[in-house]
């Protein structure tokens, strides 16, 4: 793509494609401006994810002259799936001003009207993620605290979010909050959420069948690209030890 793009262009790319895409997600986010944090895994449909598959693959064989045209219609595909910027940004600007109550009474109603839409699985992943990670794990434990961290936390395990590492650390703040039966049931959840995104990442490595049935049955084994993967990786590992 260098042979058609000038580099402020190239910079757009990236951005559309979270971060260059590196694991090539529909929904990955990997902007610090965004989430607070430099990388931020997101569970993405089946269906979303073909779908920005088939624009990946009309990037790679369109003529130059229309490779420009994609990337529009990427953007406007992805922004029916995503929660927009400005709205993460109200909610943590409230954060700074006015504290953590004030920000998560908005970012409920803001998950109340999206609920039903496409939007919300991106909405809840990067609202309650952020929310979990800058402010209420940080927190001393009140009961309005714990309520707070059970919420998200119950949200992002339905919403299969990945970040096994941030979930392990919500649970254990929940210790002595949820039954421990719930939080047994809650850590396998998002243990196998975790893995079915890891096990994606690895097979994208793999060259035959011997390894792909070896990531499915245990990627977090598999060596870690990354530091941030390789928390991804002590996430699984902790959550299976919290399955008891």
């Amino acid at each position: 793509m260098r042979s058609f793009m000038r580099p402020g262009a190239l910079v757009v790319l990236a951005a559309l494609l979270f971060g260059a895409c590196a694991h090539r997600t529909a929904l990955d986010a990997q902007a610090e401006g965004f989430t607070g944090v430099t990388f931020t895994p997101l569970y993405t449909d089946p269906e979303t994810q073909a779908t920005f598959n088939e624009f990946m693959a009309r990037i790679e064989v369109a003529p130059d002259s229309e490779k420009m045209a994609v990337l529009s219609e990427i953007t406007r595909f992805q922004d029916t799936r995503r929660l927009p910027a400005e709205v993460h940004e109200e909610i943590m600007l409230l954060l700074r001003r006015k504290g953590w109550k004030a920000a998560d009474a908005r970012a409920r109603k803001v998950l109340a009207e999206v609920e039903d839409t496409p939007v919300y699985s991106h909405a809840i992943q990067i609202i309650g993620s952020t929310l979990l990670k800058r402010h209420l794990l940080r927190q001393p434990a009140t009961p309005e605290v714990e309520t707070a961290i059970a919420y998200y936390t119950e949200r992002l395990i339905a919403a299969r979010h990945p970040d096994g590492a941030l979930l392990a650390d919500a649970l254990e703040k929940l210790d002595g909050v949820w039954p421990l039966e719930k939080r047994r049931q809650s850590a396998r959840q998002a243990r196998l959420h975790a893995q079915a995104y890891l096990a994606r990442i690895a097979a994208a490595r793999c060259q035959d069948d011997a390894c792909l049935r070896r990531v499915a049955d245990a990627p977090e084994l598999e060596e870690a690209q990354s530091a941030e993967m390789e928390v991804l990786h002590r996430g699984v590992q902790r959550l299976r030890r919290m399955e008891g």
